[in-house]
């Protein structure tokens, strides 16, 4: 009796069910992915066991980080976690280790939680993916996909692809120019972005790190709404997502320049102190 297995394709781009069968034609077993823990589990343990494999490989990796080069947690609104480097900051690339840091912090932040809830309750209400139903079982399905998809584009897009093709995975400011120069400077880091050694470069890590996301979320996506056009909806709407974070990342510094600056005046002269919009 002859055994083996064979994918069935869906409208999805990737295989989204395994069968095995015997030479007769009867079914033996079937896998078909239905809930997004399996891979947050998977991608979880590779990031607690990125550092470990890093230092297994020897000397081909960076030396250990120093405290120069690792990346502040700066927070936007309190909240946000928006790693970037001032445009005065000397340059220092991130090692390997480094990296892994940036991913994990993102992931497991404080507010990763609260991003999926948000993100479910938006998709809940939208009725989107519709195969998730609604009422509570519909939120928790579109609650677990949101805590994968931000594991796996943590995962590819700040660490495996960053080391992949040793790109640094952080923002960097402008800071100067015209406010429109600025502006189109922010918009344009998620397809451009420096290499570990300084030099600008297409940013495969996050373009391609954003596709690789959405195309895993077809593993566990009902299949009803797995196919190339929600893939590819969903890797822009990452895009997009990033672009605007940059926005904020490169002239919120500039706010909280001035309203430290009134700060300052109104205790040299209370006077001569001009209100402003609080951050």
């Amino acid at each position: 009796m002859a055994a083996g297995p064979r994918p069935k394709s869906g409208s999805g781009i990737l295989p989204v069910s395994v069968t095995l069968l015997t030479s007769a034609g009867d079914r033996l077993l079937e896998w078909r992915p239905v809930s997004p823990l399996p891979l947050l589990a998977v991608i979880s343990t590779l990031l607690f066991a990125g550092p470990a494999l890093a230092q297994d490989a020897g000397g081909d990796l960076p030396d250990a980080p120093s405290a120069a080069s690792r990346p502040p947690r700066r927070r936007m609104f309190h909240l946000i976690l928006t790693p970037h480097v001032e445009a005065s900051a000397a340059f220092a690339p991130l090692t390997t280790g480094d990296k892994f840091r940036l991913a994990a912090d993102h992931l497991f932040d404080r507010t990763t939680l609260l991003k999926a809830a948000a993100s479910a309750g938006l998709s809940q209400a939208l009725d989107s993916p519709e195969g998730f139903g609604q009422g509570g079982e519909g939120y928790g399905k579109r609650y677990g996909a949101a805590i994968a998809n931000q594991a796996s584009s943590d995962f590819f897009s700040r660490f495996a692809f960053p080391v992949l093709f040793r790109q640094d995975p952080r923002y960097f400011r402008a800071a100067q120019g015209t406010g429109a120069d600025r502006l189109g400077y922010a918009l344009t880091r998620v397809v451009k972005t420096r290499t570990d050694k300084g030099e600008s470069d297409f940013n495969y890590s996050f373009v391609l790190g954003s596709l690789v996301s959405a195309g895993l979320s077809n593993a566990y996506y009902p299949e009803i709404d797995r196919n190339v056009s929600r893939t590819l909806r969903t890797a822009g709407l990452k895009l997009a997502v990033e672009a605007g974070l940059n926005v904020l990342k490169e002239f919120l510094p500039d706010l909280r320049g001035r309203k430290k600056k009134r700060e300052i005046d109104q205790k040299q002269d209370p006077a001569s102190a001009v209100p402003g919009p609080a951050l």
